[in-house]
């Protein structure tokens, strides 16, 4: 992954997909990118998640308020929190508005313990990019600092490798 330009994305409800995004960046390095809704679900977590939950059963995209131009990058890893089973609707618009045609994209997310058909339905909005393995972090992860960035290093050492 050394010679290729990296981007590390993701949409964080309460804090704990940012801390992730900010652990893998540390690790694979290139930039990072939090994305940002023109309205934004707001700081309650349950109202989010209603509001959240209507989007995904309307099929309703939010628009994102400070897109960024991918063109660039080689590799991107992108991720976000499980709602309802399934891709947020704020990382859905990301996936939804990029062409990532020649683009390796790698998925993350966060989850209270079932991932449901996340990586499912992020690869299949993944709009012509090379869709590798992801991964999912839940509650329990986040108990030891030690334990959650070496079940990083791993995977991100395994991914390096099949690149």
């Amino acid at each position: 992954m050394k010679d290729k330009k990296i981007l590390t994305v993701c949409y964080s409800q309460r804090g704990h997909t940012e801390l992730i995004a900010k652990q893998i960046h540390s690790i694979a390095g290139g930039d990072i990118y939090g994305i940002k809704l023109q309205k934004p679900y707001g700081k309650n977590y349950f109202t989010a998640l209603i509001s959240g939950g209507f989007d995904i059963l309307t099929g309703k995209r939010p628009e994102i308020s400070n897109k960024t131009d991918i063109s660039g990058y080689d590799i991107i890893f992108a991720g976000g929190p499980v709602w309802f089973m399934t891709v947020a609707p704020a990382l859905m618009s990301f996936l939804n508005g990029n062409d990532f045609s020649g683009k390796i994209l790698i998925p993350f997310c966060t989850s209270g313990g079932n991932e449901g058909n996340f990586f499912k339905n992020f690869e299949k909005n993944s709009n012509g990019a090379k869709v590798m393995r992801g991964i999912g972090f839940t509650g329990k992860d986040f108990k030891n600092p030690n334990e959650l960035k070496n079940k990083l290093d791993e995977w991100i050492l395994t991914i390096g490798k099949q690149i």
